[in-house]
């Protein structure tokens, strides 16, 4: 997994933050994605908005298998059939399904 990165934005007066990664399988590292959330959330007490993966190596049918508590999870998935791709988990107050 490489370095992750948080990032903090604005837009039209709303504060938010990123989380990205490339994670380069998300079921060979999950745990350790969620071990990090969790440290992060600890020490700096701080949630993220959207938690943006690239490289998942995973299928669409896999997604359930890696949600994160208080998360919509959303894959985009390769188009040629390889896995790759990636995939956001959105913090459900954020989510807006229409």
């Amino acid at each position: 997994m490489d370095k992750n990165k948080a990032k903090t934005g604005s837009e039209k007066g709303n504060n938010y933050n990123i989380f990205y990664t490339n994670i380069r399988s998300l079921s060979k590292h999950f745990n350790e994605l969620q071990l990090q959330l969790d440290l992060i959330h600890r020490e700096k007490n701080k949630t993220f908005d959207v938690i943006a993966l690239s490289e998942s190596w995973i299928g669409e049918d896999q997604l359930s298998y890696f949600e994160i508590k208080g998360y919509k999870s959303v894959i985009l998935p390769r188009l040629d059939g390889r896995r790759s791709g990636g995939c956001s988990h959105i913090h459900k107050r954020n989510y807006n399904s229409q």
